[in-house]
């Protein structure tokens, strides 16, 4: 070892003056036997100011040792903060690797030195690297049980999908639902580590979860000065939260799902197993506290009505958790506040006196007559008279229960129906006081729907118009949402029509009339909702109408543009040949497209008169085999999905009761 190098490594600030200030020097980057050199053995020992002075005499920053580590790789492998910084600060080549193809924040990861990777990070240094076994630097954070350095990696995006070996993403996973780090935003990076939850087993994940939110909760409470009931640190709130971020993560898993539905099956059926795995653990969440311990009816209502527990329940809804929703206990609690205290009470009550049932209708008449206006035309009057009316054993106001909610619902879209089609002729829509009447009627329905848009959302979108555009999404992915805005745009439509042009036989006015009809007696099948028989197939109806009924119809339309199209060219070049061209449409495009589809829907064949009205049969006869080819093709394949989605629907396990069933 050369003189100034052990005077490097013993730290023996005034010998190495003496040798790099003697005559002639010494030899700043002479390396010795092992390699190393004068700066690489301050490094090593972490003498600052030693590297300071070997770099002010012009010591080479990135030179190498024989296994080729750099003295940015040997500072942030001793975890030396100091002397990585002042070697970032001369400007040491940050991403440069070695013989085993690993880089300076490899080496701190392997260390676990949290800080220098922090360090590191935040001057840019790559994330995902691998060296030359194909490990990351969070696959080696994680090989060392460094969680606190695992946790970093994550939160700067590292990905776990870049981690190759199935056994070390579990134990990722693993470090992540010990912290409950996994039920965290952050956590859902990588598709690798949402999928390794499916060797979890449900009931532990949502204990863990829950011990998590209420640990975060309590220690926000211990470092605020903000009372713990502001806080809502308790044992219900914490679960609630837990819930949220595990059917946050049931919607990732589901979309994921979706994605790789066509590009590789295999793994979309591992991510909707992760569905409805993710599910069961949000169910056993609620139903059971971190301890494993049951809680009691009041305990799990108390989860579902804070802020979270009511997100988690329409975020549910939104990814259709039919797994979740089905569950005895979520059920419970859809079932009381459906009915309300008040009615539950009745219902499930032992000793409830004969006359209860007659007392509570004559109190849900009265009020419909004296505080229905009312509340119609000030809904700010709800809130104050449901608590002003509550007397201990839940309100007595009545029309804020959901299934009286529903109920008047129903009663206006069959009324509404009833108006425009059979009670009100047209002659009377364009006169007073009918007309101001009806559009008062539809236009409040209007603002209904739109008040929905503005209702809070599970959605934590930072800024207004993302959250406007979730609102909008969740509020349009809903099929009765949507037969229900499109027959009250329709109606309004329609009315306006009818007054601006004061003809009760105007073309237009009635086209819209007869639409807006046909949609608000569709809008009257969801009542079959409240049945237990009918209410699944009603919305399997819903989303068959808008789903594969919906793409059939786009399809078919081009099928039949297309055939449309091809007959007016064979029929345009012999429109002297004597025949019934005229019939089929002649070379009016537009007026064969209506003919067609006039005898797809009639079965009236113009086919064989068009195929004597053309010089080209064979042509004619061959577009047809095609057309009717692809429309059968078409149509088993739509049966074949709709088949499938019936199936799907089936809950193999439990017996759902939904809404309808209340």
């Amino acid at each position: 070892m050369s003189s100034l190098s052990d005077a490097c490594r013993d730290g023996d600030t005034e010998r190495v003056k003496q040798l790099l200030d003697g005559d002639g020097g010494a030899r700043v980057d002479e390396k010795d036997e092992d390699g190393n050199t004068a700066l690489l053995w301050a490094i090593i020992k972490g003498r600052t100011e030693l590297v300071r002075m070997l770099l002010d005499k012009g010591a080479l920053l990135d030179e190498k040792d024989w296994d080729g580590r750099t003295a940015l790789m040997l500072a942030s492998l001793w975890g030396h903060m100091e002397v990585v910084r002042l070697l970032l600060d001369k400007g040491a080549l940050l991403d440069e690797k070695d013989g085993y193809g690993r880089t300076a924040l490899m080496w701190a990861s392997v260390k676990g030195h949290t800080e220098v990777v922090r360090l590191l990070l935040d001057r840019g240094a790559l994330l995902d690297e691998k060296d030359k076994n194909g490990k990351t630097a969070l696959e080696l954070a994680s090989a060392n049980d460094h969680t606190e350095l695992v946790r970093l990696l994550l939160e700067r995006g590292a990905s776990v999908d870049k981690i190759g070996d199935a056994a070390r993403i579990a134990v990722v996973v693993k470090l992540l639902l010990d912290r409950a780090d996994l039920f965290n935003p952050v956590g859902t990076r990588g598709d690798a580590a949402l999928l390794a939850l499916t060797g979890v087993d449900e009931d532990y994940l949502g204990r863990m979860a829950a011990a998590h939110t209420r640990r975060r909760l309590l220690q926000r409470t211990d470092e605020s000065d903000v009372p713990a009931s502001e806080v809502l640190a308790t044992a219900e709130a914490s679960t609630a939260t837990a819930v949220l971020d595990l059917v946050r993560l049931a919607g990732s898993a589901a979309a994921r799902a979706r994605t790789l539905r066509s590009s590789d099956p295999r793994s979309a059926d591992d991510h909707h197993a992760l569905f409805g795995r993710l599910q069961l653990a949000a169910a056993a969440c609620v139903q059971n506290d971190a301890s494993g311990n049951a809680r009691g009816k009041e305990a799990v209502q108390k989860v579902f009505r804070s802020d979270d527990g009511l997100k988690a329940l329409q975020h549910a809804v939104e990814i259709h958790a039919k797994e979740l929703l089905a569950q005895p206990v979520v059920q419970g609690y859809v079932k009381a506040a459906w009915r309300g205290e008040l009615v539950s009470e009745l219902v499930d009550g032992d000793d409830v006196p004969g006359w209860a049932w007659p007392l509570l209708f004559l109190l849900l008449l009265l009020q419909l007559l004296f505080l229905l206006p009312l509340v119609a035309l000030v809904p700010a009057l709800e809130p104050w008279l449901t608590k002003k009316l509550d007397l201990g054993g839940g309100s007595v106001y009545l029309l804020h229960l959901p299934v009286v909610k529903f109920g008047l619902e129903c009663a206006a879209d069959l009324a509404l129906a009833l108006a425009l089609s059979t009670l009100l002729p047209a002659a009377d829509l364009a006169t007073a006081p009918v007309a101001p009447l009806l559009l008062l009627w539809v236009g409040s329905g209007l603002l209904w729907e739109a008040r929905q848009l503005m209702a809070p959302s599970s959605s934590d979108a930072k800024s207004r118009l993302a959250r406007m555009y979730d609102r909008l999404a969740a509020y349009w992915a809903d099929s009765i949402n949507r037969v229900d805005a499109t027959a009250l745009i329709f109606s309004f439509a329609a009315l306006v029509a009818f007054v601006s042009t004061d003809d009760s036989e105007d073309a237009t006015a009635t086209s819209l009339r007869a639409a807006a009809v046909f949609l608000l007696w569709l809008r009257v099948i969801r009542t079959l909702l409240v049945s237990p028989k009918f209410g699944p197939f009603v919305l399997m109806f819903f989303r068959m109408l808008f789903g594969d009924v919906l793409y059939f119809v786009v399809l078919l339309l081009v099928l039949l543009v297309a055939f449309a199209a091809s007959w007016t060219v064979l029929l345009e070049p012999q429109s002297s040949i004597t025949g019934c061209a005229d019939e089929l449409g002649g070379v009016d495009f537009h007026t064969t497209l209506l003919r067609i589809f006039e005898g797809a829907l009639t079965g009236n064949d113009f086919f064989e008169c068009a195929r004597d009205s053309t010089s080209s049969p064979v042509a004619a006869w061959v577009i047809t085999s095609v057309y009717v080819t692809l429309t059968a093709v078409l149509l088993l394949n739509m049966l074949i999905a709709m088949c499938a989605a019936a199936m799907h629907t089936q809950h193999p396990q439990h017996k759902p009761i939904a809404i309808y069933d209340l």
